[in-house]
């Protein structure tokens, strides 16, 4: 994913109010790691006067391989130190996780008059007639959750899938109201992207519905909620009515580095404010969702504040986002005791994840576009850049473990969820390698893309209300 080094030094800037420390970080990808026999030499016993320096040597090197393969056995960490090789479980019990989840917890249908195709639904598919067609009435839907590199991804999906059609992509002027509320004065931060992803034919209908493609048609930042009840009825609007298939795709982040990485965007001015947050016909009252600040934004709000307003949707943002409201009287807190809320709200956001063709994990690149690739049978002209992992572990280093774990336990439905989607993901990733006779190659490709420091990625809210 690309970014410069000038966004990197504008997001450490922007640390300022948030942590004490200046240092950078220089972020790499980690080489892959494969064991080779340290015995790979042939020993000859022929000479007497050598057999005890050989058995020396030979018991030298076997313990010299048990230290390796110990630590080649230990599982790698990501930033806060929990395991980034998803389970470590068998393939086959981590694949069964997802399989009896389906059996025993789907126990809330998505409305009846949204045709979703899931990932399964894809895989069952697969060596038959399956495809995603997008000359017909297929329609790929992003969830955008705020600080989850999805503005990386969005522009991934409409300007680098290698197709005989592309999206056809321009920069328009942003409005000049909010160049002057904004301050801008760079030039390349004067436009936007616009783009029109068309079925080929010149039917004029979209395959993409996201950001870029339509705008905020849903309002700012719709969430699972939200797109439900909206995208098939505004193109029924625009397009005609017609027996659509949804292929639903989004990204997630780490808890800690998501809800860190809001409240830097908040410390610089971002609000949302204008998000509809519609749910069962209507947006929360002020009773139901109050301010958490007074006056245009949160500006320079610092951490302990940011996590006391109890109405703050960073908190949970990504549980909230996938879960159906309605289950749980949307935004209303005052009917259901908060246990069994909680529990509805992840058992929702769980089931629908499954729901969706594809998920990726911020932490994973590599492994995300692999599997959009092999999952839709598109492949990107680029490779998806690494970030996070290492700054993310600066970012942490810098702010106590109190706080840290504050973090955690405030956001404890995205943590599970969180963990839920990473085992998720080590199962079909296993899945998906098993099935391909050109793995290495394939992935190998795209493991060894550059590592790229993270940033903030651009999130202005009244950009892309076309």
């Amino acid at each position: 994913m690309e970014t410069t080094t000038e966004d990197w030094k504008d997001e450490n800037s922007q640390l300022a109010p948030l942590l004490n420390n200046d240092e950078q970080a220089q972020v790499k990808r980690p080489p892959l790691r494969r064991r080779r026999s340290l015995l790979g030499s042939t020993f000859s016993f022929h000479q007497p006067r050598k057999f005890c320096k050989v058995v020396v040597a030979a018991a030298f090197v076997a313990l010299l391989g048990l230290v390796l393969l110990a630590y080649l056995s230990y599982p790698q960490k990501n930033h806060i130190g929990r395991e980034l090789v998803v389970s470590s479980r068998p393939v086959a019990a981590v694949t069964d996780l997802e399989d009896e989840f389906r059996k025993t917890n789907m126990t809330h249908p998505p409305p009846p008059s949204v045709n979703l195709v899931d990932y399964r639904d894809i895989r069952r598919g697969e060596g038959s007639s399956f495809e995603f067609n997008m000359s017909a009435a297929d329609v790929m839907v992003f969830l955008h959750i705020q600080k989850t590199g999805g503005t990386t991804f969005g522009k991934h999906l409409v300007q680098d899938i290698d197709l005989e059609e592309p999206c056809r992509c321009e920069n328009v002027p942003k409005k000049k109201k909010l160049l002057r509320k904004k301050k801008v004065k760079n030039k390349k931060n004067m436009y936007r992207i616009k783009c029109q992803c068309l079925r080929p034919g010149g039917s004029g209908e979209m395959w993409l519905f996201s950001r870029y493609s339509s705008g905020w048609k849903c309002g700012l930042h719709p969430d699972w909620t939200e797109l439900i009840s909206c995208v098939n009825w505004y193109l029924d609007a625009t397009e005609g009515r017609s027996e659509r298939r949804y292929f639903y795709v989004t990204f997630l982040r780490d808890p800690v580095s998501r809800f860190l990485s809001e409240l830097k965007h908040v410390q610089r001015g971002a609000t949302w404010k204008d998000a509809n947050n519609f749910c069962n016909g209507r947006p929360p009252s002020p009773e139901e969702l109050p301010d958490c600040y007074v006056g245009q934004d949160w500006r320079r709000v610092g951490i302990d504040e940011f996590m006391a307003c109890d109405s703050n949707l960073a908190i949970n943002r990504q549980t909230r986002m996938l879960a159906n409201l309605e289950l749980a009287n949307c935004y209303n807190t005052t009917g259901m005791e908060s246990e069994e809320r909680d529990r509805i709200m992840l058992e929702s956001a769980k089931e629908n994840l499954l729901r969706m063709a594809f998920f990726g994990l911020t932490e994973l690149q590599a492994e995300s576009e692999y599997i959009f690739q092999e999952t839709f049978n598109l492949k990107f002209k680029v490779k998806f850049l690494q970030y996070g992992r290492d700054h993310a572990s600066k970012i942490h280093d810098r702010i106590s473990e109190a706080d840290v774990k504050k973090i955690e336990e405030l956001n404890h439905l995205d943590v599970k969820l969180y963990e839920f989607a990473k085992e998720v993901m080590n199962g079909r990733f296993e899945e998906v390698k098993g099935s391909d006779p050109d793995f290495e190659e394939n992935f190998g490709r795209l493991a060894r893309g550059e590592a790229n420091e993270i940033s903030d990625e651009h999130d202005e809210e009244d950009d892309y209300s076309y």
